[in-house]
């Protein structure tokens, strides 16, 4: 859990949408999978505490998975 530190938005997004960790990391995967399961997007980033992303796939409801060493947050991303 990254605590109340940990921000995402806007939330529903039009495709830009920024995820502010609350505090700076070594090493961050950010995974979005749709709502199937199929895996969207999976990077690394390093040494990151803001991070602004795009989400190029059509509209629904997607699956953010942010993981940091031992800890990890799911969140609902909807795309409009």
């Amino acid at each position: 859990d990254f605590g109340d530190g940990l921000l995402l938005y806007p939330n529903p997004t039009q495709g830009n949408f920024s995820i502010d960790l609350g505090d700076n990391y070594n090493a961050v995967l950010i995974t979005i999978k749709d709502y199937n399961g199929k895996l969207v997007h999976s990077k690394t980033y390093n040494h990151s505490e803001l991070l602004n992303l795009k989400l190029e796939e059509p509209a629904g409801v997607y699956l953010l998975i942010i993981e940091s060493g031992d800890k990890k947050a799911v969140i609902r991303l909807i795309k409009e």
